[in-house]
């Protein structure tokens, strides 16, 4: 349980997702986000992830929980809608980032109030950020870092490569598979150039509160 309401208790589980049409050639349950090649491609955006965080508190409080809001102190508003936003089309990071601001709010208040406070939130997304692109980039890291000392989210090839003493070419294989990875958009101009833009929140959320990982 994850939280204590009355008589409301909070799951946030995870379950496999079902193939069915694969499922069924092979008399097994697969999950895409496990199998090279992916037989479907599920692709994620905010409502979705809204509407999974919002089933998810349905199903497990009788359908009459589908916001953290009840929870909070007054501090703190729209949680719901940051935690849509730090999941960044990601189900997994929603139960993860969930998890976090749980355990922050059960080690740091007393045995009868369990009300996350907006201090206590922001630990929770600190520390949710930080583990989060770590294990997101894992090979890149001092570059994760030099994002986040970047001087705002537009980056270019020439200023990476001058910032983290390397040649153009190097910064320009790892800002590329950076983007692929899902951390920036690239996009190419009109003279050829390529300029890259930092999107995944975790890593402005970091930069903007220059804190390092």
């Amino acid at each position: 349980p994850l939280f204590f309401e009355d008589d409301y208790i909070i799951f946030l589980l995870t379950t496999p997702c079902k193939l069915k049409d694969t499922s069924r050639k092979l008399k097994m349950e697969i999950r895409s986000d496990r199998t090279r090649p992916r037989p479907y491609v599920i692709e994620w955006n905010d409502s979705d992830i809204e509407k999974m965080y919002k089933l998810r508190l349905m199903t497990y409080n009788n359908k009459k929980v589908d916001s953290l809001q009840i929870f909070c102190e007054k501090d703190l508003i729209d949680i719901d809608k940051v935690i849509v936003k730090y999941s960044f089309k990601n189900p997994r990071h929603m139960i993860r980032l969930c998890n976090t601001i749980v355990r922050h709010t059960a080690r740091s208040v007393n045995a009868t109030a369990y009300k996350i406070t907006k201090q206590v939130f922001n630990k929770a997304l600190h520390e949710f950020c930080e583990t989060t692109c770590e294990d997101a980039y894992p090979e890149k890291g001092h570059y994760v870092h030099a994002l986040i000392q970047n001087n705002g989210i537009n980056i270019s090839v020439e200023d990476f490569a001058k910032n983290n003493e390397i040649n153009i070419d190097v910064a320009s294989g790892i800002l590329s598979e950076m983007a692929s990875l899902g951390a920036l958009d690239m996009h190419k101009k009109l003279t050829g150039e390529t300029e890259y833009k930092i999107i995944d929140p975790k890593i402005i959320y970091l930069q903007e509160n220059s804190l390092n990982i």
